[in-house]
């Protein structure tokens, strides 16, 4: 099949997560002089053999190519802590907020 509909879920091995697999094996089988063909077929064996969808790959290559595993995963853990920051910022404002109605005799 060529990519489209549901992708096959397979067990994770102990090697790391499917980006990193995936990420990984991007870099191993960059293409080198052959036929566009060639190439798509060997992403489409990868993404089977990974459990992820061409979709899936294109997207992770989009997002994180050029990159090496270790800045894909520091980028992941600075993702995560903006979220974190995101949240304790809006915390923050709805207590202010509270306080100011508080503060005015509003409640």
């Amino acid at each position: 099949m060529l990519g489209f509909g549901p992708v096959e879920t397979r067990r994770r091995s102990s090697y790391g997560s499917t980006e990193e697999r995936l990420y990984g094996t991007n870099h191993q089988r960059a293409p080198s002089g052959r036929s566009r063909d060639r190439e798509r077929e060997e992403i489409r064996e990868v993404c089977r053999d990974l459990g992820v969808s061409e979709q899936t790959y294109y997207r992770w290559r989009r997002e994180y190519g050029g990159m090496k595993t270790s800045q894909a995963k520091r980028l992941k853990d600075l993702e995560k802590e903006v979220q974190l920051l995101k949240r304790a910022v809006a915390d923050l404002t709805v207590e202010k907020l509270i306080l100011k109605e508080a503060a005015r005799g509003n409640f």
